[in-house]
């Protein structure tokens, strides 16, 4: 006796499809079926099959579970629809800017809100957006810069296209870049990674501190101008900043630097040869070239944040790039410097340079702690709003953490010591102070620095204050873009905030992940 496919139950249908179904790219087969007959498509229409799809095709966080039934249908139609635009994988996609926009925004989100983002990277590999979006940087990512002196454009496309290169990349894909692609990308991308004049880190003011978070508008802010945002669809109608391009561009700049044979100083001694000698040596240049590279986020394992509170992937899409104990730990990578009069010829001549290249490369060492001020002690810091770099007068070191005071020692504030054992949430933090210092055998071949710093919790800027007896005093200032990854820019501090007559680009990583 002939057994229909109609008098299977759904569950059994169910089944049937997922195991039909292609893990890449759009349900096909169960398109098909619900658009064969009524009973199929009353069947296997349901908001438990879309769950089901989804979760095949995606990586599912905990705290979107509760969420699939009502909006996994939407989900999976939008994340689709943005797959097959990226597959169409020729440059005429890019003359629809509004839909290429909104797609870039589907994928942004599917890296950023769900880890372990395997799944999903496959999914965009699968729809060659890698390639598309090589393909913008040679095409299009200038875009407007002929009415701009020549600047390319820091919009909202260019920022996506940027970001998901950084994101979408691995230390196969990069190497796998011909020579002409990467002499292109590194050509394309200087300006937004060098021209700190042109593309700050963040559109808010260098010198500008507040505690308060930028999903919110204090009086104080209103004055200044917010970082731009964009109303996305992700389980509901969510708000999500811009990604900052020159930070990205950083990032994609060091990896493909890292991807060049660098010359090796063939006069160096080793420590063998001159046991008691500063400065570096044979092995130091070695572990600078072969240890100091630009670390490319995983794919396979879910980035670890410290606080069960911020843990979740859809806040930490939504939140500033900090999180109380991801400074704490060795950090090393390296700084490109420019030719000052060459950064000076950038900075007063409107029109955007033919080349932008560098003076020299140089390796960076950090060890760093962070302190605490929670708010529910005095909740107030004593550096002002208007003192220079937002840095508090003075501090002394105590049991458990230190103390800072103001220029009258009329406020003093105790910040904890943050480590492995006593992890604050971000919500529960007032202010942050981090101190730090190169460590040997780094500091006698490369310099010996004292670093002192504060973190803007409004949108996770962080600011170190790093001095050389004998190297003078530079201000770092930057972002976190993962637990692992910490880029932006350095200048020499003379006047406060005036303009640098250079700043340099540089790239950490983080070594371990001990206090």
């Amino acid at each position: 006796m002939a057994v229909s496919l109609l008098s299977a139950s759904p569950e059994v249908l169910r089944a049937i499809v997922l195991l039909a179904v292609d893990a890449l790219g759009p349900p096909h087969e169960w398109n098909s079926l619900v658009r064969s007959c009524k009973t199929l498509r009353r069947r296997l229409d349901t908001p438990a099959m879309h769950t089901l799809l989804f979760a095949n095709a995606f990586h599912v966080p905990a705290d979107v579970l509760p969420l699939l039934p009502a909006h996994a249908k939407a989900e999976l139609k939008r994340r689709f629809l943005a797959l097959k635009y990226f597959r169409r994988g020729r440059a005429q996609c890019f003359d629809d800017s509004g839909t290429f926009t909104d797609a870039l925004w589907v994928a942004y989100i599917m890296l950023r809100a769900e880890e372990p983002r395997q799944m999903n990277v496959d999914q965009l590999l699968w729809a060659g957006l890698p390639g598309l979006l090589l393909l913008y940087i040679q095409q299009r990512l200038n875009d407007g810069a002929k009415d701009n002196h020549g600047w390319p454009l820091c919009n909202e496309t260019n920022s996506l296209v940027i970001t998901l290169m950084w994101l979408l990349s691995s230390e196969g894909s990069v190497r796998a870049e011909s020579t002409a692609t990467l002499s292109y990308v590194l050509a394309a991308l200087a300006p937004f990674a060098l021209a700190a004049f042109r593309y700050p880190l963040s559109n808010l003011p260098g010198d500008y501190f507040g505690s308060t978070s930028v999903d919110s508008t204090p009086s104080k802010l209103t004055r200044h101008a917010s970082p731009p945002t964009r109303q996305v669809e992700y389980f509901g109608t969510r708000t999500v900043q811009v990604p900052s391009a020159p930070i990205y561009s950083i990032l994609c700049y060091f990896t493909r630097l890292d991807a060049l044979s660098p010359m090796f100083p063939a006069h160096l001694s080793s420590a063998a040869q001159s046991p008691s000698k500063f400065g570096p040596r044979r092995e130091d240049v070695e572990h600078f070239i072969n240890e100091c590279r630009t670390r490319f986020e995983p794919w396979d394992l879910p980035l670890e944040y410290p606080g069960s509170s911020i843990a979740d992937p859809l806040t930490r899409c939504l939140s500033p790039s900090y999180f109380p104990g991801l400074l704490t730990g060795r950090w090393q990578g390296s700084s490109i410097v420019p030719s000052i009069n060459d950064y000076r010829h950038w900075r007063t001549d409107p029109e955007a340079p033919e080349t932008m290249e560098m003076f020299c490369r140089q390796p960076m060492y950090l060890t760093l702690q962070e302190y605490v001020c929670h708010r529910t002690e005095t909740g107030e810091a004593c550096a002002k709003e208007d003192e220079a770099w937002w840095l508090p007068a003075s501090w002394v070191e105590k049991d458990g953490g230190i103390e800072v005071s103001d220029e009258s020692n009329s406020c003093n504030t105790f910040y904890s010591k943050l480590d492995n054992t006593n992890i604050a949430r971000l919500e529960d933090v007032a202010d942050v102070l981090v101190t730090g210092q190169t460590d040997d055998p780094y500091a006698s071949a490369w310099g010996a620095f004292k670093i002192f710093g504060r973190v803007r919790l409004s949108d996770g800027l962080v600011v170190l204050r790093r001095e050389s007896a004998g190297m003078g005093t530079t201000l770092l200032r930057g972002y976190m873009t993962s637990p692992r990854n910490f880029a932006g820019r350095y200048r020499a501090i003379r006047k406060g905030y005036t303009i640098a007559e250079w700043e340099a680009a540089f790239s950490l990583c983080k070594t371990d992940t001990k206090a």
